[in-house]
């Protein structure tokens, strides 16, 4: 391979690495807009109950941002899945995993995914679980308020 195209993949490995830090990064400042925001909601949702408009409509709102905010997190976690597996291809291209001493993150992952495989699973799950939760909570709040309204 000429020095040109090395070049290329390099500056290439480079953009997607940064790219997944900086997923990374947004997936994190999300989880915690999300919770500010949704509670912001909330706060003026609920002294606002007496207005139909409100009750009626605005109460889901909460609802409506975390389900949106769980698709930006899917479409997040799938590019950042996305480049992981370029980066992997990248490293095969230079051969990083066959160096004695020298391995590409990906591939010192994929090579030890035993040791690892629980707290990525954890850090999965964890961004899951919130979303999911807040997602939850959000329906039930709008649940509730409706019903109390009701009665």
């Amino acid at each position: 391979m000429d020095n040109y195209k090395k070049d290329m993949l390099l500056i290439d490995f480079e953009v997607r690495r940064n790219d997944v830090l900086q997923r990374l990064q947004r997936i994190e400042e999300d989880m915690r807009y999300g919770a500010i925001i949704t509670g912001g909601l909330w706060a003026w949702i609920i002294p606002n109950l007496d207005d139909e408009l409100v009750s009626t409509y605005l109460v889901w709102m909460p609802t409506v941002f975390v389900l949106f905010m769980c698709l930006k997190y899917i479409a997040q976690d799938g590019a950042v899945k996305f480049s992981g597996k370029y980066i992997r291809h990248l490293e095969d291209v230079f051969d990083l995993h066959s160096l004695k001493g020298c391995c590409g993150w990906e591939s010192y992952l994929k090579a030890n995914e035993a040791n690892h495989f629980i707290h990525r699973k954890l850090l999965r799950y964890h961004s899951v679980l919130f979303w999911l939760s807040l997602l939850v909570i959000n329906i039930f709040g709008g649940i509730y308020f409706k019903s109390f309204l009701e009665n």
